[in-house]
């Protein structure tokens, strides 16, 4: 039993210790600690299997270990909590006010990304995310205005994120997968630009993801010649 918290009777859902599963289990992944970070959040859920924050950080831990299938299923199993409405831009988590001021300072964010001011974009998004900070479509932004930097590291943790949020937008993957190349992370990155492919796209989007699928396979395999002959 986590230090603070009160016995219940067996079998009843324990909301209050889960949150603090959850909160240790996040320290844990920040600290890149990923397996320690899967036991705390699997003694979240076990504490309350209704709690839904311990699947979508779990389901998060996995996708950062390159584990797709069961980053997936956990965050279909949190997605259950959201409940049958969610606006198409919505997340659906906390609060609509909150995320209507948060979607003025994105807004005006992505008009400093495509101008090319990558610093005041960096600079809104994270004011936007500092009110709602779950905010797929934002992190998304922030994590290519950071790639225009050149922190390709940060960029695919953000990625990551948003996906965790919304795990059926192609092009979080598909960002995601770019993010990963440039580190040279070339298996992880075709995994997941294929899974942006799984997603179904628009044609044009598809093709430029074939093209793109190709073109780490050739990485992959110009790096195990390498390896050969060293």
């Amino acid at each position: 039993m986590l230090a603070g918290s009160k016995a219940l009777p067996a079998g009843q859902p324990d909301a209050g210790s889960a949150a603090r599963a959850c909160q240790e289990a996040r320290k844990l992944y920040d600290a890149g600690r990923l397996g320690a970070a899967i036991v705390e959040y699997d003694q979240a859920i076990r504490l309350d299997p209704n709690y839904y924050d311990g699947y979508r950080g779990r389901g998060l831990t996995y996708l950062r270990l390159g584990r797709n299938d069961r980053a997936a299923a956990d965050f279909f199993k949190s997605d259950e909590h959201l409940g049958p409405y969610r606006e198409q831009k919505f997340p659906g988590l906390g609060a609509y006010l909150d995320w209507r001021r948060a979607h003025d300072e994105y807004e005006d964010a992505n008009r400093y990304l495509r101008s090319g001011d990558y610093d005041q974009a960096i600079s809104m998004y994270k004011t936007a995310l500092s009110i709602y900070p779950t905010f797929p479509q934002c992190l998304h932004n922030l994590a290519i205005a950071l790639s225009k930097k050149g922190d390709h590291k940060q960029a695919a943790l953000l990625c990551m994120e948003a996906i965790s949020y919304r795990h059926t937008d192609w092009k979080f993957w598909k960002t995601l997968a770019i993010e990963l190349f440039m580190q040279g992370r070339y298996r992880q990155a075709l995994e997941d630009m294929q899974y942006a492919r799984a997603l179904h796209p628009p044609v044009p989007e598809e093709v430029e993801i074939i093209d793109s699928i190709e073109n780490i396979k050739d990485a992959i395999r110009q790096q195990r010649a390498r390896s050969f002959w060293w």
